[in-house]
Parts: structure tokens; C-alpha cells; sequence
């Protein structure tokens, strides 16, 4: 194992909890002198420590990697450079900001993104007054699916409202894994009077283009596509009860995203709409228990969940609640 340094990260961690060298020493069981050392990187961290860290705080299993916020290092050097005006700010100098002040780090990106929308909107604006076209070489506006992938990235890919939620309709109707597009079938009928309909095309080009969903609201129908298998059609379902069951747990959400254009919000809503769907066909703990009994196995739990490759392993970058990351 390659040697570790986290200074950084350490401060970091003190400061996010209030507590002094001592303190933190006391809380793990080391001398502070020994803290001390490791915070000013005089001495790489240990794994009985790490773990000891990792356990007693609840971090998560990248807090103490060593580039856990490469994205936010590409944004900040990518954002200091677009203001040359600045001075040139060394890649390592940007990495010991965000490893030290994080916020601060995404503070800024959040700056330069809103002083690039304005500056593209009013380059816009002078160009239609001059009769002319906007300067091509300003910065773009943020297209909504970009600004849609950053609130995620900024919730860690994690949105435990819509977890509980989830679990609490899979309880409440007394859904089980193994056939689940049948029971969500019955709880649209049951619940809402919507039947769902198998869209069997056969001519195979016009049947790979068609929509996976279509919703019928005159008829109370949900078409799904033929060629979804069993697993495809249940989170179809799911996404259609949940655009039916949580529109106002949806604008809650949406309510405190700061940095979401109003052209971006429809698109959020589709982004919450399929992760309570995921949730819902993968309840969070009946799916964490089996990963845990599984050894985290993907294909065995693609089979038991019925569900795919991919779709398992987007559902563990999303366990992210505390103590069992």
C-alpha cells in the first residue's frame, strides 16, 4: 500500500466537527502529538487509524482517498483559467484549496457559472439591440441536462427523502422482489384506475424507436413498449407512479435548488422521478441486506432484482445514508 498522507483532510475533518488536536485524540485514542504529525503530514496514516476515523465519524469510503474531489479540482482550474486577469494558480495549489476549504472551492465554480450564463445572456442581448450576432467565443449557458447532472453530483448521487418514500409504498402495498412489474401493474389499477397495455410492433426497426412509456391520460393507459423485458417494464411503472404519487415531494426538492435554470427544473423532475423509481424497484435496505449477503456480486443481484448490469450498479452509488455507505 502506497503511503498516505492526509493532513489536509484531517483539519478538515476537526474543523467540520469543532473539535481541537486534543480532543480528536482522545475521541481515537491516540497521543496529540500523534494527531499533530499527521496533520501536518509529517506521517502517513495508517490503516488501523484510517478505519479507526472512517468508524468513530461516520465517513464515507472516499473521505480520506487521496483525489476524492477530482471533479471539483477540474471545475476550479477550469474556472480560474477562463479569468487570466487572476494570475496562473498551479494545479497543486487549486488541489490543497479544495482538499482544506471545499466549500470554497464549489462557492467559486458556482460564481463562474453564474458569471458565464450572464455574460452569454448579455452578449445575447447586445447582439439583438445591435442588430447583430452575440460574440460566438462567450462562454454558453449551461445546457439544462448539465446543470441537471450537477445537482446530483452535488447531492452525492444521494437523495434519502425519496429512499424512505420508496420504501414506504414497496411496505405499504405489500410489494415483494420477483415479479414486480405485475404488482406495480395492479397498484396503478387498484389505486388510480390506469390499466397497462404491451405495445407489440412488428416491424422491429419502427419497434426499437418507439417510447419505452406513454402515458394515455384520456385513457388511463400506460403503454409500454414490447420490447421490455420484465425488470425495464417494473421501472417504467415505478416512474409513472412516481410522477402520480410524489409531485410534492418533487417541488420540495426542487424548491432549494439554488442553481437550477427554470429550464432545467422539468428535466430535474424526470432525473427524481427515475431515482424513486430505482428505489422502488431496489428498496434501499432489502437491496443493501442482499449486496452485504451477496458480497456484492453484481450479476448475482441482477438476477435476484431482475434488473441489469448497469441498473445494480448505478443502485450502490446511491447508498450513501450514514453508517452503512
Amino acid at each position: 500500500m502506497a503511503k498516505l498522507f492526509v493532513g489536509a483532510r484531517l483539519r478538515r475533518l476537526r474543523d467540520e466537527r469543532g473539535l481541537s488536536q486534543a480532543a480528536l485524540a482522545r475521541r481515537i485514542e491516540l497521543s496529540t502529538s500523534y494527531v499533530n504529525q499527521l496533520e501536518n503530514d509529517q506521517r502517513p496514516i495508517t490503516v488501523p487509524v484510517l478505519l479507526t476515523l472512517t468508524r468513530e465519524f461516520d465517513l464515507g469510503a472516499d473521505y480520506f482517498a487521496a483525489d476524492p474531489d477530482a471533479r471539483l479540482v477540474a471545475d476550479l482550474s477550469d474556472a480560474l483559467a477562463a479569468h487570466s486577469e487572476s494570475g496562473e494558480v498551479s494545479r497543486a495549489e487549486i488541489t490543497e484549496l479544495v482538499s482544506r476549504m471545499p466549500a470554497a472551492g464549489r462557492t467559486l465554480v458556482a460564481l463562474h457559472r453564474r458569471l458565464t450564463a450572464l455574460t452569454a445572456e448579455v452578449e445575447m442581448y447586445r447582439g439583438e439591440f445591435a442588430d447583430a450576432p452575440s460574440d460566438t467565443t462567450s462562454p454558453r449557458t449551461p445546457m439544462p441536462f448539465e446543470e441537471v447532472r450537477d445537482f446530483f453530483y452535488d447531492h452525492k448521487n444521494h437523495i434519502d427523502v425519496l429512499d424512505v418514500a420508496a420504501e414506504e409504498m414497496f411496505d405499504r402495498h405489500g410489494l415483494s422482489i420477483g415479479g414486480l412489474d405485475l404488482q406495480l401493474a395492479q397498484v396503478l389499477s387498484d389505486e388510480f384506475g390506469i390499466r397497462v397495455a404491451i405495445a407489440h410492433d412488428t416491424d422491429p426497426v419502427k419497434a426499437s424507436t418507439n417510447p419505452k412509456r406513454r402515458f394515455d391520460t384520456a385513457g388511463k393507459t400506460v403503454h409500454l413498449a414490447g420490447r421490455l423485458n420484465a425488470g425495464q417494464r417494473a421501472f417504467q411503472l415505478a416512474t409513472q407512479l412516481a410522477f402520480l404519487t410524489q409531485a410534492r415531494l418533487f417541488d420540495e426538492i426542487l424548491a432549494g435548488a439554488e442553481n437550477l435554470s427554470p429550464e432545467s427544473v422539468p428535466v430535474a423532475r424526470v432525473g427524481l422521478a427515475n431515482y424513486f423509481a430505482g428505489a422502488l424497484v431496489l428498496p434501499y435496505e432489502r437491496f443493501l441486506r442482499a449486496a452485504e449477503a451477496n458480497a456484492y456480486d453484481i450479476e448475482l443481484l441482477s438476477l435476484g432484482f431482475q434488473v441489469g448490469f448497469e441498473t445494480v450498479c448505478h443502485r450502490l452509488s446511491t447508498m450513501q445514508r450514514p453508517s452503512n455507505r
